[in-house]
């Protein structure tokens, strides 16, 4: 993508006019989580739902916190040895990612541009991690006794500290219910 392109695209971005949103892009990505070590390698699938004109090819890019957004794959973006598979036409494409390191780590969408709009996928987190010699301390901090006595609801702070936010993903399980 050229420069101009990119600026097009985070400006219709800024200003609302693009099509679709988290649950109806028309591009589904899988997983939606990956969680991998320094070294290995990730495979992101993204599916085009059948509504969607399959003439016009896929592109990733990675949204990585506090950087500049890298388009991947297509002209004018990062490819090489370390991204494979990441154009498509059709219904589906897979982005490869060899040789993962703790940079990689990010949202990667699946982008699909039309002549009239640009129709995003889901996304995919992907958090790279390294081999942890000292795990994650974990505080939990339970309600107070007036709180619990006075509300039908309850507070309950969760801390983790030795680990970077990027490198983890933190859930509740309430009644079998997985809250994130």
């Amino acid at each position: 993508m050229s420069p101009w392109g990119l600026l097009i695209f985070f400006i219709l971005t800024w200003t609302n006019k693009i099509s679709g949103s988290a649950g109806e892009a028309g591009l589904s990505q899988f997983p939606r989580t990956l969680v991998t070590l320094v070294g290995g390698t990730v495979n992101l699938s993204c599916t085009a739902s059948p509504d969607l004109n399959y003439y016009y090819r896929v592109h990733w890019v990675k949204l990585g916190s506090n950087e500049t957004p890298l388009v991947i794959g297509n002209p004018g973006g990062k490819s090489g040895d370390k991204f494979q598979g990441v154009e498509s036409f059709g219904v589906s494409s897979t982005l490869i990612i060899t040789n993962v390191q703790l940079q990689d780590s990010g949202m990667y969408y699946c982008i699909r541009f039309t002549y009239y709009q640009v129709i995003f996928g889901t996304g995919s987190k992907l958090i790279v991690r390294e081999m942890l010699l000292n795990p994650p301390t974990i505080f939990i901090y339970p309600p107070t006794p007036l709180e619990v006595g006075s509300n039908s609801t309850a507070t309950l702070i969760c801390l983790v500290t030795g680990i970077s936010p990027e490198q983890m993903e933190t859930s509740w399980n309430i009644s079998g219910k997985t809250l994130k």
